[in-house]
């Protein structure tokens, strides 16, 4: 699928979340209703013990991300330090990265509609009805983490702009913390627990929409891109994804083009 044709970010990067001067693009936000570049992908860490949560946007955007790339990210912010500070030891700290994309224009858009979630065990695919709810709340979270980060920093912020990584750390009754829109399974519209345990690594799917030549169509399917593992060394992290072996990665780059393909000879 055309989704391995690009990547932003490979081997090793930095990330010294700030909050301030960006928004995380997501079909939330004004001027992002048609976007097909989807949603930026974002990482969310949940204290339920200390009911504390950390979340942050990794910069990438679903359309932009190559699952054929390993990635390395690390995480330092006063933002993290806060949670870390709530954080004692012996306590179960959970963590998730999704992102989502609903638009559709045309047959191309195709791979790379649906979600991009972590998950413990494989999920079950949903038909774009079940997209668009999942992806509804991957939309309300993200905004409830531009309105926190622009609560902590009081900067006015450009829409957007990938280059700045907003973060934020939320306790109960204030915008973005973690059980309000999110919890373990996207709000009750997805049928499986997206959250791993922070030091264990945690199965990254697309939900998407392949082609399917028994049923003759574009069917739901979940097909595994790899894995993030996140690990926590004092008040900083790192976040780490390795991709699937490359026979698999190869397979992957061509599910959407035999797709469009056989669906050309369809209307021929």
């Amino acid at each position: 699928m055309n989704i391995v044709s690009k990547s932003l970010l490979v081997g090793a990067m930095a990330l010294a979340a700030t909050g301030a001067q960006a928004r995380v693009a997501s079909p939330a936000l004004s001027g992002f209703e048609n976007d097909p570049l989807g949603s930026e992908l974002f990482l969310s860490v949940y204290n339920a013990e200390g009911q504390i949560s950390y979340a942050l946007d990794l910069g990438i955007r679903t359309k932009d991300f190559d699952p054929t790339k390993p990635l390395s990210l690390n995480i330092s912010s006063a933002a993290f330090t806060a949670f870390m500070a709530g954080t004692s030891a012996g306590q179960n700290v959970v963590y998730s990265v999704v992102g989502a994309n609903t638009f559709f224009s045309d047959l191309p858009d195709l791979d790379y509609l649906g979600l991009f979630v972590t998950s413990k065990g494989e999920p079950v695919a949903q038909d774009f009805n079940g997209f668009a709810n999942s992806s509804s709340k991957v939309a309300e979270y993200i905004d409830q983490l531009n309105a926190r980060s622009g609560q902590l920093t009081g900067t006015n912020q450009q829409t957007g702009n990938k280059a700045v990584n907003l973060d934020s750390f939320s306790t109960p009754g204030t915008a973005a913390y973690y059980p309000v829109n999110w919890g373990s399974n996207l709000g009750n519209s997805f049928g499986s627990n997206i959250a791993v345990s922070a030091g264990e690594a945690a199965d990254f799917w697309w939900l998407g929409l392949p082609w399917d030549d028994d049923q003759g169509d574009m069917m739901p399917k979940a097909t595994l891109l790899g894995s993030w593992n996140f690990n926590i060394a004092g008040n900083s992290a790192s976040l780490e994804f390795a991709p699937v072996p490359v026979p698999a990665a190869v397979w992957l780059f061509g599910t959407g083009l035999m797709g469009l393909l056989a669906a050309k000879r369809r209307k021929a």
